[in-house]
C-alpha cells in the first residue's frame, strides 16, 4: 500500500508525539521528581548546616565567655589563700617576724570555720569547710566532699527559699611578740605587701623598756578553693630543708638564723614589671593570650584573645615631652579603645621598660596556639623582655622590634 505524502507526514508527527510523550513519562518525569527530592534534601541539609554553624559559634562564644569569667574569678580571688594550712602559716609568719627583727614569743591558732559572705543567723552552726568547695569540685569533675549539698537538699525540701550562702574558710592566729616599735611597723608593712590578704583584726601593745614594746596581735587568714592551679606552688613544702632547732629548749640562736644580713632582709621578694603577658594552650581554662599592665587589679588595661592558632599582638611605646605612653592591640581588641592618640601614660619602674611573658610548653603536635609580638619602641629606653616557661623545641612566643632597642631573654 502506497502512502501519500500527507500520510507520511502525519505518521512522522505521530511518532514524534509518542516519542516525546514516552520520554516525558518514563524519563523526564521521574528525573524531575528525583531532582525535586534532592533539592528538598539540600534545603534540609542547608538548614541543619546553619543550625550546626550557629551551635558551633555559640559554643565558641560560650567557651570564650567561660575563659573570661575564669580569668576574672582568678584575678578577684588571687589575694586569698587556696586552703588553710597552719604549717605554712607558721613558717611564713616566722620568716616575716625574723625579717623585721621582731621576736615572736608564741603562736596560737583558732579553730577553722566557714565565714559566710552575708551575716549568718545565730542558730546557724559553724562549718569548717567553704560552701564553694563542692562547686569547685563539681567544676573540676571531682566527687564533692562538701556536705553543704546534702544540707541544701534537706533545706530545699523544708523551705524552697533556703539556700547555702557563699562562704570562705577562716582561721585566726594570735602572735605574742617583743621588739622595738620600728620593728613592729616593719612587720605590719610586710603583712600589707604580702602576696595574700592577711588582716590585722586586733593589736595590743605596751612599753616594757625604753626602746622595746611587747604585745599581741590577731591575724585573720581567709581561703577559698581555686578553680585552677595558680597557687600550686604556694603550699609546696621542701622537707629536706632544716627547720627549727636541734634542741628546742636551747636558747642559743642557730647559725643559719643569725646569718641573714641587712642586704638579704632588704631584698624585694617579687620583681616589678611594667607589662605582663600570659600565653597558654587553647584547652586552658583561661584565654590563650592575656596582656596588660603589671599589678593592674582592676584589669582595665587587659586585653585577651582565645585563638587556637597564632595571635598577632602589637605594642606601641611612645615618649613625648618627657612622658611615656603605651597602647596595644590584638586583632580587633585594643587598649585604650581609642587608639588614635599616643595611648595611656605610665611610669617606668626602673631604668628600662620591663616586659614579662609567662608561657607554657606545648601539649602535643596539635597544640599550635602562640603569639607573634611586635614592639614599636619610640622611646629613649630599652625594652627588656623576659620569657618564662616557653617551649624550647617549638616556642609559643616570637618577638620582633622596631625603633628603639628590644632585648629578649628566655628562661
Amino acid at each position: 500500500m502506497k502512502l501519500s505524502k500527507r500520510e507520511k507526514i502525519l505518521l512522522v508527527v505521530a511518532a514524534l508525539v509518542l516519542l516525546i510523550g514516552g520520554y516525558y513519562k518514563f524519563v523526564f518525569s521521574p528525573q524531575r521528581e528525583k531532582f525535586n527530592s534532592l533539592m528538598q534534601q539540600k534545603e534540609e541539609y542547608d538548614k541543619k548546616l546553619q543550625d550546626i554553624n550557629r551551635q558551633i559559634a555559640l559554643k565558641n562564644k560560650t567557651e570564650t565567655d567561660i575563659k573570661d569569667i575564669n580569668s576574672k574569678i582568678i584575678n578577684m580571688t588571687k589575694i586569698l589563700f587556696p586552703s588553710i594550712n597552719q604549717e605554712n602559716f607558721i613558717v611564713d609568719m616566722d620568716k616575716l617576724l625574723h625579717d623585721a627583727n621582731l621576736k615572736g614569743m608564741s603562736f596560737t591558732f583558732s579553730d577553722i570555720k566557714a565565714i559566710p559572705v552575708e551575716e549568718k543567723k545565730k542558730d546557724e552552726k559553724d562549718d569548717k569547710t567553704s560552701s564553694l568547695k563542692g562547686v569547685i569540685d563539681e567544676y573540676n569533675g571531682l566527687p564533692s566532699k562538701n556536705n553543704n549539698d546534702k544540707k541544701a537538699d534537706n533545706n530545699n525540701k523544708n523551705n524552697s527559699n533556703s539556700k547555702d550562702k557563699p562562704s570562705a574558710e577562716n582561721i585566726s592566729l594570735v602572735i605574742n611578740f617583743k621588739g622595738s616599735y620600728k620593728n613592729l611597723t616593719e612587720f605590719i608593712k610586710s603583712l600589707e605587701s604580702y602576696s595574700k590578704k592577711i588582716i590585722v583584726s586586733n593589736l595590743q601593745i605596751s612599753q616594757s623598756k625604753t626602746d622595746e614594746v611587747t604585745g599581741s596581735m590577731q591575724l585573720e587568714f581567709y581561703a577559698i578553693p581555686k578553680i585552677s592551679d595558680e597557687d600550686k606552688e604556694f603550699f609546696k613544702w621542701n622537707y629536706n630543708n632544716k627547720y627549727g632547732k636541734d634542741n628546742p629548749f636551747d636558747s642559743k640562736m642557730d647559725d643559719n638564723q643569725a646569718s641573714g644580713t641587712i642586704e638579704d632582709t632588704g631584698k624585694a621578694k617579687d620583681k616589678s614589671y611594667d607589662f605582663v603577658m600570659s600565653v597558654r594552650p587553647v584547652n586552658s581554662d583561661l584565654p590563650t593570650m592575656m596582656l596588660g599592665r603589671s599589678k593592674d587589679y582592676s584589669k582595665q588595661s587587659y586585653i585577651t584573645a582565645d585563638n587556637p592558632g597564632i595571635t598577632n599582638v602589637e605594642v606601641y611605646l611612645t615618649q613625648k615631652d618627657g612622658k611615656y605612653y603605651y597602647k596595644y592591640k590584638a586583632g580587633k581588641l585594643t587598649f585604650p579603645p581609642d587608639t588614635g592618640g599616643d595611648g595611656e601614660q605610665f611610669s617606668i619602674t626602673g631604668g628600662s621598660i620591663s616586659f614579662m611573658i609567662y608561657s607554657n610548653k606545648r601539649i602535643d603536635k596539635s597544640d599550635i596556639s602562640g603569639v607573634n609580638l611586635k614592639i614599636y619602641n619610640k622611646t629613649d629606653k630599652t625594652v627588656n623582655v623576659t620569657i618564662e616557661g616557653d617551649d624550647t623545641a617549638n616556642p609559643r612566643v616570637s618577638i620582633s622590634g622596631e625603633g628603639g632597642g628590644v632585648d629578649i631573654k628566655r628562661n
